[in-house]
């Protein structure tokens, strides 16, 4: 048995172009107004959860939240048929070859297809978390081995929930699932749902200027960030490897920023901890209609979001793995551009 229950309306949310050129205002487009559709817990009675977190069920409505459907982006039906396609195979065959199965009264589930991803788990995953703390005390949150990575476990010792890992090779049989869907659509946020995750930082509020590298990163690197860099020094900025932190330390870095740089990666999800008013120039790739996830969140923060487009420099590489390099003269000008009016304000 699974009964529905609406927790959050649809909402309408409108953002605006300050700072947007008009030459590239076709970019933000489809943000200026969003819809959040309205949000759902499931409530289950006598389901397995499967060796990899999936639930054994075939509700299409939980499927679909658990998948993603409607944060898709490109090819659309396609990447539905496939993500569809590898659910059900997966169900079937764990059903089948896997036979240890450990029985228990209750649990929630937060997680979904993301979780994995440091923007996802920060931004879609630890909101739910929060908002189902206050209404479902005393019941344990359940997470696939995937899940077991240190920024979630700290982020979850954070916020003091119960939480147990799936063992591999198992299945769990529980009386009781509570199953949260998604809050909003993945890198929309509604506003009101980020202020008690905000709270969970340490305010530490220096006026630090942070540049974060992605040198360390295998993919979307900036071919020309040691240029970047020089010119960076002369604005005093740190330059941070946002991965080599610890989920406490990139809090306390971010809280304590005003002004924050970074090309397009999940790095800058952690201006979540930053103050209001506080300024991001995001390093945007261009002629992407869909990454528009900081845009957003920036929006919704009150902070100040500014960008300067940069060029793949791999032509045949989507935009998720193309490299970029950024004009160093218009980036120099956009720094002197920024420290001229904050000087002017003082």
């Amino acid at each position: 048995m699974i009964i529905k229950k609406k927790i959050l309306s649809n909402e309408l949310i409108t953002r605006n172009l300050k700072n947007i050129a008009l030459k590239d205002k076709y970019l933000f487009e489809k943000d200026i107004q969003k819809k959040t559709g309205e949000s759902y817990i499931y409530f289950l009675k006598n389901k397995k959860i499967l060796n990899d977190g999936k639930i054994n069920t075939f509700n299409k409505d939980i499927i679909s939240d658990f998948l993603g459907f409607k944060n898709l982006s490109k090819l659309i039906l396609i990447k539905k048929i496939l993500l569809y396609v590898n659910y059900i195979v997966k169900i079937i065959s764990q059903n089948i070859f896997i036979h240890k199965i450990y029985t228990r009264e209750n649990c929630i589930i937060i997680y979904n297809r993301n979780s994995i991803g440091y923007f996802h788990w920060t931004l879609d995953t630890l909101p739910k978390i929060i908002y189902i703390k206050k209404k479902y005390k005393g019941i344990d949150l359940i997470l696939p081995k995937n899940l077991d990575v240190s920024f979630i476990r700290e982020s979850l010792k954070k916020i003091k929930v119960n939480f147990f890992f799936i063992e591999r090779n198992t299945n769990y049989y529980f009386r009781n699932i509570i199953y949260v869907g998604d809050l909003y659509p993945s890198g929309s946020p509604r506003s009101e749902l980020l202020v008690p995750l905000k709270k969970i930082g340490n305010i530490n509020y220096k006026k630090k200027r942070i540049f974060i590298s992605r040198n360390k990163s295998k993919r979307r690197n900036l071919s020309n960030e040691n240029k970047l860099i020089k010119i960076l020094k002369k604005y005093n900025f740190e330059i941070l490897y946002s991965e080599k932190l610890s989920f406490d330390d990139q809090i306390k870095k971010f809280s304590s920023a005003k002004y924050v740089i970074g090309l397009h990666g999940a790095g800058i999800s952690n201006i979540i901890w930053m103050k209001e008013k506080s300024y991001l120039l995001e390093l945007k790739p261009e002629l992407d209609l869909f990454l528009n996830c900081y845009f957003n969140l920036a929006k919704a923060l009150k902070i100040n979001y500014d960008y300067l487009i940069c060029q793949k420099n791999q032509i045949f590489r989507s935009s998720k793995y193309s490299n970029y390099i950024v004009d160093e003269k218009l980036f120099e000008k956009k720094l002197e551009k920024i420290f001229k009016n904050e000087n002017k304000k003082n």
